[in-house]
């Protein structure tokens, strides 16, 4: 268990740098934001998923489930909530 659990952590740490290169690379808001959504939340769930097969704990893991659906529920509507509102202020810098 202890394996898969490293083994999880690194795929983990590996999405989460795609992410950030694609925020890097990316030219606009839009398309960083996605990229930084999709490869965070992936990234971050795989890991605490790396750590819940690592502990070997019910109550650590439970505690870790938890927290991956609260980052299921609030990383898409937080990236959600950007990108209207820089939607909204590019329409108003163009009059419309």
């Amino acid at each position: 268990m202890q394996i898969a659990g490293y083994l999880l952590v690194g795929a983990g740490l590996f999405f989460i740098g795609f992410g950030v290169f694609g925020s890097i690379i990316l030219p606009d808001l839009l398309t960083r934001s996605h990229a930084a959504t999709k490869c965070g939340v992936t990234g971050t769930v795989t890991i605490l998923i790396g750590l819940a097969f690592y502990s070997g704990r019910l109550d650590f893991t439970l505690k870790l489930l938890l927290i991956v659906g609260f980052t299921f529920l609030t990383a898409p509507i937080v990236a959600h909530a950007i990108a209207v509102g820089h939607l909204q202020r590019r329409r108003r810098e163009e009059g419309r």
